[in-house]
């Protein structure tokens, strides 16, 4: 059943003492020994796909990590009321199919709109990137299975969104992202048990990838959602973005980057 023969009984005798050398239980114990030793060190599926079917493509996680009890979501849940602003302006922001650098922030139309259909370049048709979550030296980590262009749309950063009064009383801010609005009330991204693959995505100064204001089912600057990749990202790298001086200032000092 996996237990090691190295181990004692009450008598202080081991599996090896009562078995006699060369017999088939003495090959098994070897075999089996064998097998554990070789599995040191090498990947294992724990999950084959933690989205459970809500993304275009399966999301497994991969080594000894457990898998994390959080709620896989497409899309925000709110618990607070907002109010949305309706005079932003449009901008235009792709090129060939990928997101030109000068564009930190994008307005486009949604779900209901007749034009969607019909642009290809729209970047809620973009299917994101297959990843997979891994150990890292920080914990769990999102790795891509693909070599990655830059100013590809890599995934919307979803979560439960709450006021900065809700998020001051939550022990664990572990999985909390600050989304610094300007004016008005300040709100977050709470991804700690509703969110997606993005709330794996660790602190990095070598980032390779970066957020982006996206606005799509509103015209409200408080709240962006979609990250692209920043520079060529090799199959295998790590995801990382910077995190930003708040969490430097509070934060580093647990983590290595």
């Amino acid at each position: 059943h996996g237990a090691s023969p190295d181990l004692w009984n009450k008598e202080g005798i081991t599996a090896w003492d009562l078995t006699p050398k060369g017999s088939d239980v003495w090959c098994a114990l070897q075999l089996n020994c064998k097998l554990q030793l070789g599995a040191i060190g090498t990947e294992k599926i724990i999950c084959w796909d933690m989205a459970l079917g809500y993304k275009n493509v399966p999301v497994p996680c991969v080594n000894g990590e457990p898998c994390p009890d959080y709620t896989y979501i497409s899309q925000n849940c709110e618990t607070s009321i907002m109010n949305v602003g309706h005079n932003i302006p449009p901008l235009w922001h792709y090129k060939d199919g990928w997101l030109l650098q000068e564009f930190n922030e994008i307005f486009q139309c949604n779900q209901v709109c007749s034009c969607k259909l019909k642009e290809p370049r729209h970047a809620e048709r973009h299917k994101g990137t297959a990843e997979t979550l891994r150990n890292s030296q920080d914990g769990l980590g999102v790795c891509d299975l693909q070599t990655i262009p830059q100013g590809t749309f890599i995934c919307k950063h979803v979560g439960e969104l709450i006021c900065n009064a809700e998020a001051d009383v939550i022990e664990d801010d572990s999985y909390l992202s600050n989304l610094d609005n300007k004016d008005g009330e300040v709100y977050c991204i709470d991804a700690g048990y509703y969110s997606n693959t993005s709330c794996f995505i660790n602190h990095s100064y070598d980032l390779n990838i970066l957020p982006v204001w996206v606005v799509m089912l509103h015209q409200d600057l408080q709240f962006p959602h979609i990250a692209f990749s920043s520079r060529h990202i090799w199959t295998g790298e790590e995801l990382g973005f910077d995190y930003g001086d708040r969490f430097c200032n509070i934060k580093i000092k647990y983590f290595t980057c």
